[in-house]
């Protein structure tokens, strides 16, 4: 499950452990730092550079809806959500048997907003409101987003961060792809979020295959199993919503009161600004397991000093 070597002994015990040596727990760190700098950071430079052409092939107006639809998709699924990614980061390293529900609850709420959202779209279609489309279109999408990312944090928890590579390589290639085919067929903002729809749940099923071997029984669905693990995610919806504050609320809000031309703007300076720090967020996105292994073989010492 983790890509521990050979040579490195394992304190027996819970599936929480982690090398004797400080050495070998360093190393670790390194290798699942390396693997989410490239996911979160490397591979935003790519993204960014198919942003910047779609601002200048949509326009400062075309690109704020676009900005603004992506914005509001990440607030409402940072609702549906319900703390699970930041829990699901904690909780699997801590034991592996949480895995399930948590995929469960996921599956569960995401098939129910998604659905919804779809009927959405369709009914704003129909009416002729193509902004809101737009906006149910966003929602679908970055539901499909969220739990892809909830499936990126099972397995950095589980040590597994190389495996998070091909979806964010699959990610990267179908949105420049897009990019590039909605610019040489000239075709709309609407259009683009829908392909980014199917690119999404292509990703989303990618890394679910990837956790087969945790797929939920139907035991997991049960009510007061889902029910469990809605309230032991709650505490980290916080954590989740303040992630999700510092940009795409302000986009949101900024959406608001100023012309969508100004928006795309803000949003264009957000997206290059963006990058640097997703790098150091590999860093912490790293340590979190390895700490949660410590803590729960009481190695406090090697804790605090790591």
């Amino acid at each position: 499950m983790s890509e521990l070597s050979k040579t490195e002994i394992l304190i027996p015990g819970s599936p929480a452990s982690l090398p004797a040596e400080s050495g070998a727990i360093l190393r670790i760190l390194g290798r699942n730092t390396f693997w989410l700098w490239l996911d979160l950071g490397a591979l935003r430079i790519g993204t960014m550079l198919a942003g910047l052409f779609l601002i200048r092939y949509f326009g400062p107006t075309g690109f704020g809806v676009y900005s603004t639809a992506l914005a509001a998709g990440w607030i409402g699924n940072c609702v549906v959500d319900l703390g699970l990614t930041r829990y699901a980061a904690r909780a699997v390293a801590a034991s592996v048997e949480e895995t399930r529900p948590i995929i469960a609850l996921s599956v569960f709420t995401t098939a129910i907003s998604v659905a919804l959202e779809v009927l959405a779209l369709l009914l704003a279609l129909r009416m002729g409101y193509w902004q809101l489309a737009c906006f149910a279109a966003g929602f679908v999408l970055c539901n499909f987003e969220g739990t892809a990312s909830l499936c990126s944090s099972v397995l950095t928890a589980e040590l597994r961060s190389r495996a998070i590579l091909p979806g964010s390589l699959l990610g990267a290639a179908g949105l420049i792809g897009l990019t590039i085919a909605v610019i040489w067929l000239h075709l709309s903002v609407l259009t683009m979020l829908t392909a980014l729809c199917f690119k999404s749940l292509l990703v989303v099923s990618l890394r679910l295959w990837q956790l087969r071997e945790h797929w939920p029984n139907r035991q997991d669905f049960r009510p007061q199993v889902l029910m469990r693990t809605v309230r032991d995610a709650l505490p980290y919806f916080s954590y989740n919503l303040t992630q999700v504050g510092y940009g795409k609320i302000a986009i949101v809000c900024f959406g608001l009161v100023a012309p969508k031309e100004q928006v795309g703007w803000f949003a264009a300076a957000f997206v290059i600004s963006d990058v640097i720090p997703q790098w150091s967020y590999a860093s912490s996105g790293a340590l979190l397991p390895v700490w949660t292994r410590l803590f729960e073989n009481r190695r406090w010492e090697e804790m605090v000093a790591l």
